[in-house]
């Protein structure tokens, strides 16, 4: 089998995370020095390297994987970018000798076509434009016609390039003190967006999305970070830390590397990163996961490239100069190494959410017929409804400023169990863990505590504002409580004042707890982190990955992390630690077509979000009328059910997971002129077969 054929053949061990370097050849006679760059022809699979050697070689390499030497030419001093011509006729380069020069393949001459008062760190060609792009530590940017002496154009850069490169029509160039440029090619002299990296160290590599929309860029701490160039898509950003290995000794250490180059695969739209830790790994950015990571050895991994048609990877084992001229010490190889890939390498996981439908639409929509209607709801809107966690019996919160209590019989009949009142809207409850007592919090400012056994209510606990959101944590044996006056407050039952309280940035509009992650989001988009060990303390505050206000918010059953949802139709998937932060993302919900405009949707709020006992699955419920069943693991839809025409404002599942119960009710989201004559409050009961809720299976 050819080499480059050797990725169409699977193998049992697809999924294992370590790949398989055995198959990978070594280049032939490669450069004397550090590698610092290296790039395929777009044409043919012949690879250009350029070096510290001062030398810009090329090796053509056969069907074998075998290579031998095409060509070669100079530079004064070290070289530090390489870049091709479209059609693959020529060769540029740059380099510490503050110049650029192109390499004509079929003469054989290489000329001088660019120069700057400083190092050339990049050269990218602009084959729409027929001009050389160069980056310079002169703080300059200079576009060339090969056929004259002077620049073109030029563009003044906040310090000196680190970092570059082009897909048309995008450039993007990372500087010294992590500034971010990006320029339309269609206007090459207008920065139109200056940005901090989103990472906090230095920008060391860089490479634009295949779709010119986005890119890539990697730190000198073992970091990347994917970026939008569309502020309005800034909830697609991420960041991810890569390249680091467990300290010998040291549990919870790690040693950090830098992240050395990027590069995207052309046809399946995945990328590579490499770094300086000796290994490289294959990503998909838009499910969030890592593919396949090959560890290659000790020593750095300075630059890569994919061919042509994908099927070789380039990896150069060299010294990086990520610890100066110090850490070049003897011993350090220079090598070129070509690994076959196979396809499942690289092959994107399944798409995510985003996307959104399954094969057809029967296998993702669920049956609502058999949904049961609780008799005699409430009068006004549903704020809460929460199952007990001992007994098949559903507390509801409304605005009729009264906490009911239903039982739920044999068959999904219902009947009348409780019934309380606060002084204005109830706007949540829930249970301690017993089953004996249900709290509730209201626009009165107050909680209350409603024992079942006796049928009596009192006080538990008071704000100076409205009471958005109570919580028992029956671990510590309080309630929590989260207000307009922006507070969240701990209340022993036994004591009329709070036994803690901790001070936010603004009123809370959602907040859960799973012992002991207390999470609270406000009105300014800030979530709030909470160890329940140490409950005065905020110990982390982010701003929410969601760009529209937060609507809800729901702990992970494992207290890990949590799932947030907006008023924009969207949910984000977060992990307390920021080590995890690879497994972030978010996705869009409750959306539909906009009638007679293609492509455009109406978008609705996320209403409720809520994870099932048993299963770690979870639901969201929206204005749109319908809610859906996820497995976040899998980031796939498990189901989903168009319930009504009418906003669907809270949901619960019920102890055993074999009950679904949904409020069908105004929602709020467009204030008193949108709550019209007409709008049911309806409590409705789904029974929940196990295949709607089941976790996927883990892929093999």
């Amino acid at each position: 089998m050819s080499f480059f054929s050797a990725g169409s053949a699977s193998t049992s061990t697809a999924a294992a995370t370590a790949g398989d370097l055995s198959k990978d050849i070594e280049v032939q006679q490669p450069p004397s020095d550090s590698i610092s760059c290296l790039a395929f022809s777009p044409t043919a699979d012949i690879l250009a390297v350029s070096s510290w050697d001062n030398g810009v070689r090329a090796y053509e390499v056969m069907p074998s994987g075998q290579t031998t030497g095409k060509f070669m030419y100079s530079h004064d001093q070290p070289v530090m970018s390489v870049c091709w011509s479209k059609d693959g006729t020529k060769l540029f380069s740059g380099g510490a000798d503050k110049i650029a020069k192109m390499y004509d393949v079929n003469t054989g001459q290489s000329t001088q076509v660019a120069a700057h008062d400083e190092p050339i760190r990049h050269v990218r060609w602009v084959d729409q434009a027929n001009v050389l792009a160069t980056g310079s530590w002169d703080k300059t940017l200079k576009y060339w016609d090969t056929r004259s002496p002077q620049p073109v154009a030029t563009v003044t850069l906040p310090h000196k390039v680190y970092a570059m490169d082009i897909q048309y029509p995008l450039l993007v160039v990372g500087t010294a003190e992590r500034h971010i440029c990006m320029i339309h090619l269609s206007n090459p002299t207008q920065i139109v967006r200056t940005m901090q990296s989103p990472l906090k160290h230095q920008t060391r590599c860089i490479s634009c999305f295949t779709t010119a929309d986005g890119f890539a860029l990697g730190s000198v701490e073992g970091r990347v970070a994917i970026q939008m160039v569309e502020e309005k898509n800034s909830a697609q950003n991420f960041s991810f830390k890569c390249h680091r290995k467990d300290s010998p000794g040291s549990k919870d250490q790690a040693q950090v590397y830098a992240v050395n180059d990027i590069s995207f695969h052309h046809q399946q739209g995945t990328f590579s990163t490499a770094g300086a830790d000796g290994t490289f790994t294959f990503w998909d950015k838009d499910a969030r996961s890592r593919l396949k990571s090959f560890d290659a050895g000790s020593n750095p991994i300075s630059a890569t490239a994919f061919n042509a048609s994908g099927t070789a990877f380039a990896y150069a084992i060299s010294y990086d100069w990520s610890k100066g001229h110090i850490g070049n010490v003897a011993g350090h190889p220079n090598k070129i190494m070509l690994h076959p890939v196979k396809e499942e390498e690289l092959s994107p996981s399944m798409a995510f959410f985003a996307s959104g439908t399954s094969a057809s639409a029967s296998s993702t929509l669920g049956d609502v017929t058999k949904d049961i209607e609780v008799p005699q709801p409430p009068g006004d809107s549903i704020s809460s409804i929460a199952f007990s966690p001992t007994a098949d019996i559903l507390a509801v919160g409304s605005w009729d400023n009264a906490v009911r209590g239903y039982e739920v019989g044999p068959g999904g009949v219902t009947q009348g169990k409780f019934m309380y009142a606060h002084d204005q809207p109830v706007l949540s409850v829930c249970w301690s863990r017993d089953g004996t007592k249900v709290f509730s919090g209201g626009a009165d400012k107050t909680a209350k505590v409603f024992d079942v056994t006796t049928g009596q209510s009192a006080q538990a606990g008071v704000h100076d504002e409205p009471v958005r959101v109570v919580k028992w944590v029956d671990q510590v044996n309080v309630l929590a409580t989260g207000g307009w006056d922006r507070t969240v407050k701990y209340w022993d039952l036994r004591s009329p004042q709070p036994v803690a309280s901790v001070t936010l940035s603004h009123k809370v509009y959602a907040m859960d707890v799973q012992y002991p992650l207390l999470v609270a989001a406000t009105g300014d988009r800030q979530i709030s982190m909470v160890n329940l060990t140490n409950p005065g303390t905020i110990y982390r505050t982010i701003p929410s990955p969601l760009k529209q206000q937060t609507r809800c918010i729901t702990c992970f059953p494992t207290a890990d992390g949590f799932a947030l949802g907006s008023i924009e139709g969207r949910v984000a998937i977060q992990n307390v630690d920021e080590k995890n932060s690879a497994a972030n993302y978010s996705f869009r919900c409750h959306r539909k077509d906009t009638p007679g405009l293609k492509g455009q949707d109406d978008v609705y709020s996320v209403n409720d979000i809520k994870f099932h006992p048993t299963q770690g699955t979870f639901s969201t419920a929206g204005s749109d009328g319908g809610f859906t069943f996820w497995d976040k693991d899998a980031r796939s839809r498990l189901k989903s059910f168009e319930a009504t025409k009418y906003p669907i404002s809270s949901t619960s599942f019920n102890a055993s997971g074999t009950a679904f119960a949904y409020a069908i009710s105004y929602d709020w989201s467009k204030g008193y002129g949108g709550n019209v004559t007409g709008h049911p409050n309806k409590i409705m009961l789904h029974p929940i077969k196990e295949e709607e809720v089941r976790k996927r299976p883990p892929k093999k």
